[in-house]
């Protein structure tokens, strides 16, 4: 695929284009929008976080952007002497071997992972800036558990850009995420073992955690709301133990309900930036219960088993669908949840409502 960054627009929470338009972006015959090169905050109308580098593969293999990671520097930008080293990802962990050694958590600090468009033969650099492991908490599961995040900034030294002077999630004039503190608004998370489908908004069921293949996502995104909830496979351990598996069809299913993929076909777009939405699903263990408020919908992996009203329907926009218009999209008929909506568990794995 060539870099066919995903839409600029977001559900619930984040979302926005920063940065310049790149010329190398091209414009995907599923969305239809270009998005810069950096960031294109999907938080949920899109699977990936429209970074260029979202997903990367720890074994060099380029990524569907044609990015890949060409090498690993300790100490690069720190003050101590630089050293090679080798760039994994352990469950939501960044971690780095060199000298038979493993660097990890503050260590990791003016780390530089270089990467290479192979279409361009473009450089980009990610220096790790930060790290933190006590503020950000998973939203189900053991919620007194953490998760390691990190503050990653960009350079492009090809386009002149020498300082690390540019945030790789960029989330300056965007709403606050309720699921993330708002003192790391600029920070990601990583997580290993799951790939998505992002024109379709479902996982890659045939992934395997070992292969190496793994996620940047930001604050607020939709790939980042997928671990906070426990729906990735690094998400499912704690204390090292996997308590809070899920299975391929769950993980889909609440990618669908966070990017409102009501036809379950991936397109087109119901929903954009800062558009409140409260959900729940009903997985093994504990899940938050659903907000107070008029029914959307319930969803399975295909997309909506009934649909009330459409979050985005109020704000009056090309994202504005009623559900009559959501109907001749999707090309079905779909019942109202009202009904459904007592026992809405019954009905689906996961259900929506307006605030």
């Amino acid at each position: 695929m060539s870099v066919s960054i995903r839409l600029c627009a977001v559900l619930a929470v984040l979302g926005a284009c920063a940065v310049e338009e790149p010329e190398l972006s091209t414009v995907s015959a599923q969305t239809g929008t270009r998005c810069p090169i950096f960031f294109c905050g999907d938080n949920a109308a899109t699977a990936g976080d429209g970074l260029l580098f979202d997903e990367l593969d720890i074994f060099h293999r380029p990524n569907y952007a044609g990015v890949k990671i060409s090498f690993t520097t300790l100490n690069a930008v720190s003050g101590g002497t630089p050293q090679a080293g080798e760039l994994s990802i352990e469950r939501d962990e960044l971690v780095v071997y060199s000298g038979g050694y493993r660097y990890s958590g503050t260590a990791l600090l003016g780390t530089v992972i270089t990467l290479q468009q192979l279409e361009t033969g473009e450089v980009f650099e990610i220096l790790i800036d930060g790290f933190d492991k006590n503020t950000q908490f998973y939203r189900a599961g053991d919620t007194l558990e953490t998760i390691p995040v990190y503050l990653l900034k960009a350079r492009r030294p090809q386009k002149g850009m020498y300082k690390f002077d540019r945030f790789v999630c960029n989330h300056d004039a965007l709403p606050s995420d309720p699921d993330w503190p708002a003192v790391l608004g600029h920070w990601a998370l990583a997580y290993r073992g799951d790939r998505y489908d992002p024109d379709h908004k479902k996982l890659i069921a045939d992934n395997n955690p070992a292969d190496g293949w793994s996620f940047l996502a930001c604050a607020g995104s939709g790939a980042g709301k997928m671990h906070l909830f426990r729906h990735t496979w690094a998400g499912g351990f704690h204390n090292g133990v996997l308590e809070y598996p899920t299975s391929t069809n769950k993980r889909t299913t609440f990618m669908k309900t966070v990017t409102a993929d009501y036809c379950g076909t991936g397109a087109p777009q119901f929903t954009a930036t800062g558009n409140p939405i409260t959900f729940s699903a009903t997985p093994s263990f504990y899940f938050p219960a659903l907000g107070a408020g008029t029914p959307e919908a319930i969803w399975n992996e295909n997309g909506v088993v009934c649909l009330s009203t459409p979050r985005h329907q109020r704000f009056g926009d090309e994202y504005s669908y009623d559900r009559e218009q959501v109907e001749e999209v999707c090309g079905r008929s779909i019942p109202k949840c009202e009904s459904y909506w007592p026992t809405w568990q019954s009905y689906g794995y996961s259900a929506t409502a307006n605030p």
